[in-house]
């Protein structure tokens, strides 16, 4: 258990509260059991709910641990002032194990607080069966749709296919530092973009984009699903990974992308959205 340097002058109250706390995380394994969920999750990383089962199932192991300490006796008002106190003096980093990461948000240390003074003394059990069991469920259910994905391969497009070439929307030109007036589309999976169309080196390239699916629909557009990672100049260790759509009408020359985002490292992760339109650049 590792605590911080200023913990040798802190009241014996609030010692032992932390110490009960971490000792509770020993007691119901959750660096194993956290541990084989956080592995689930990087094979699975694709499907988001599972992500959100993992927070959850971070969060229920605070909260359990958290009534270990109410069980023994400290006031919750008490302990929850503890918690705010360590938040403010850790620098983010708030009574989780190393897994579960850096917490910035506001919202989560308000949430724990308000667990917190909700909590009763009541019976806890270790967890470790109860987990191992949810594991085994987890697991059953995910099979199917596992067995689904690793047999879906990559839809086949040929290198003539008119989603390649070059595209322009010079309404874009300087517009924003990530909409592109030019882009070019290879089939190699490779795309650079071009925040204006005289710009001698690409603002970003995405590389290794994988079209999952494509079709046409009744009125002949042509659609496209697929994903990529990108890096962005001059951060070549800033990687983007983006899941789009494309529509391309009928006639080859108009081309619509939406697509979701996010950014890493964690320090500069952002989650959004992005749309686009472009022409298809014509002979001269």
């Amino acid at each position: 258990i590792l605590l911080p340097t200023s913990a040798s002058v802190w009241p014996l109250r609030k010692l032992r509260s932390v110490l009960i706390h971490e000792m509770g995380h020993i007691r119901r394994q959750d660096v194993l059991t956290q541990s084989i969920a956080y592995s689930i999750c990087l094979v699975f990383w694709f499907i988001a709910p599972i992500w959100f089962a993992f927070a959850a199932m971070v969060r229920e192991a605070e909260t359990c641990c958290d009534r270990f300490v109410v069980n023994q006796g400290i006031r919750r008002t008490q302990y929850a002032s503890y918690i705010v106190g360590l938040a403010h003096t850790s620098r983010g980093r708030l009574l989780l194990p190393c897994i579960a990461g850096t917490i910035r948000r506001k919202s989560m240390l308000m949430h724990r607080v308000k667990k917190v003074l909700s909590l009763k003394p009541t019976r806890v059990s270790s967890g470790i069966r109860g987990t191992v069991k949810l594991l085994i469920v987890c697991l059953v259910c995910l099979f199917p749709l596992a067995v689904v994905t690793c047999a879906t391969k990559p839809a086949v497009v040929v290198a003539n296919d008119p989603l390649y070439g070059i595209w322009l929307n010079p309404e874009y030109g300087g517009l924003r530092a990530d909409t592109y007036a030019r882009w070019e589309i290879f089939p190699d999976g490779r795309e650079l973009r071009y925040i204006n169309d005289s710009d001698p080196k690409p603002n970003c390239e995405m590389r290794d984009m994988v079209i999952a699916e494509t079709w046409v629909d009744s009125e002949r557009n042509r659609w496209y699903k697929g994903y990529y990672s990108q890096s962005l100049y001059p951060y070549a260790e800033e990687m983007v990974h983006v899941f789009w759509m494309r529509k391309l009408n009928a006639t080859g020359t108009t081309l619509e992308f939406v697509g979701s985002e996010a950014r890493y490292p964690a320090e500069m992760s952002r989650i959004g959205g992005e749309y686009f339109i472009h022409y298809k650049a014509t002979e001269e």
